[in-house]
């Protein structure tokens, strides 16, 4: 029996112990994170067009070609992302559920634009391009904690940025993405063949420490033939990353010393592990239509997230374990927002927005480390200014659509994922 055993667990443990085939999602469709300044959050992320704080960094980077003088923008948000899970058989058992544990985080940013001629704008932007947390209660009993237990991503850009005014209506303007990006990873590891009744946990994988820095670029273009009228045009490239971190297969005793001893064995040693992917590229385009006091925007957004096709988990040492390739074939996809605001008087404005979110993954790759679902998003918001100092506020409500795995998932995991998200923040704006 030790003999028959040995290669089968510790193949089935290099093979489970690979199991982290993707990233969550955060707000927009996929894991990219819109939330990047409180007024264009009010206008639902409508803001390509428009060029009213050091924000447009981020939305277009020819929008700080129309600011003159020095600006600094802080921005922040908070919101809580949860998500339910209903399993629909064979396993986990129908009616079976299971929660995240959301909890409330925080994404700051910070900008700041500076004229340094007639015709050129420096600016400076830092803030979380791409995130996404899957923490599941009561990991020693979830079902799902073969393929997830504690999963992170995050991606924080560094934004230097450059615009040049070519007329008073026409700026164009390009930056450099710098991404810091990090990755962990925790799941259980089951032996196979199981001998025992129920799947039985025979160790831990804990992928710490993995980051990366890696670049990319954007650029745009901002036109205003009227004062009435505007139109935006801007593009992010692809950014491939490859993460360097520690894998640490951590043994958990089942009180069966056969089991156990093999177990033992078959346990690759902590060695290094090489995790890449791609970050999509993405082109947005917008028009904003100014009337007296009212100002209207409307944007489509095209994320190429087809370049997302796959997670590779390469291990130099080989100790144990092969490179392997985990296929995602996300699909490339669009998003459109609508925003309107209303300006009550030079001290105060009001503004809400509506956006269509489309889900870039395919039903079979669902699964408790990423379940992405179509989503609406409501955002309200408004402005208050004194002198030289304005402050943003908004709120935004995000309506996720559930989504089955349609006995599809290639993971063996089937159910119903259902996820509510709100968000609050706040920003505080000063030109010198």
């Amino acid at each position: 029996m030790i003999v028959a055993l040995r290669p089968r667990a510790l193949a089935a443990l290099a093979a489970l112990g690979l199991l982290v085939g993707s990233t969550g999602r955060a707000e927009a469709g996929g894991f990219e994170i819109y939330n990047q300044g409180a007024r264009a959050m009010g206008f639902a992320g409508a803001y390509v067009a428009q060029a009213y704080d050091p924000s447009a960094i981020y939305f277009n980077a020819a929008g700080i070609g129309m600011l003159r003088g020095t600006h600094l923008y802080v921005s922040a948000g908070f919101g809580s992302l949860n998500t339910d899970f209903t399993g629909e058989g064979p396993y986990p058992p129908a009616g079976t559920l299971e929660t995240t544990d959301g909890g409330l985080g925080v994404l700051p940013s910070i900008y700041l634009t500076t004229q340094v001629a007639d015709d050129w704008v420096l600016g400076l932007g830092f803030y979380t391009q791409f995130g996404t947390r899957a923490l599941w209660e009561n990991p020693d009993e979830f079902t799902g904690r073969y393929i997830c237990t504690d999963c992170r991503i995050r991606a924080r850009n560094l934004n230097p940025t450059v615009s040049y005014k070519i007329e008073d209506r026409l700026t164009i303007g390009a930056g450099l993405d710098i991404l810091f990006a990090s990755f962990d990873h925790q799941q259980r590891l089951v032996a196979d063949p199981n001998p025992f009744p129920d799947p039985t946990d025979v160790a831990e994988l804990t992928i710490t420490g993995a980051s990366d820095t890696s670049f990319g670029w954007n650029a745009g273009i901002l036109a205003s033939p009227s004062e009435n009228f505007s139109i935006g045009l801007h593009y992010r490239s692809k950014v491939s990353a490859e993460y360097e971190g520690e894998a640490d297969f951590n043994q958990i005793l089942t009180g069966d010393d056969v089991v156990d001893t093999i177990v033992a064995a078959s346990l690759p040693p902590r060695q290094p592990v090489l995790v890449s992917h791609n970050y999509p590229a993405s082109i947005t385009g917008g028009i904003a239509i100014r009337r007296e006091n009212w100002t209207i925007e409307g944007d489509l957004i095209y994320t190429f997230w087809s370049s997302f096709d796959s997670v590779l988990f390469a291990y130099p040492d080989g100790e144990g374990i092969t490179a392997t390739e985990l296929v995602q074939d996300y699909e490339t996809i669009w998003e459109g927002r609508l925003g309107i605001e209303y300006l009550l008087s030079d001290t105060w404005a009001v503004r809400g927005g509506y956006a269509y979110d489309h889900s870039p993954q395919p039903t079979d790759t669902i699964s408790p480390f990423l379940h992405d679902e179509d989503r609406h998003v409501f955002g309200l918001g408004g402005t208050y200014r004194y002198e030289n100092l304005e402050l943003d506020l908004f709120g935004r409500y995000l309506l996720f659509r559930d989504r089955s795995t349609d006995g599809l998932s290639r993971y063996g995991y089937e159910g119903l994922y259902k996820t509510t998200s709100f968000q609050v923040g706040a920003a505080i704006g000063y030109r010198f």
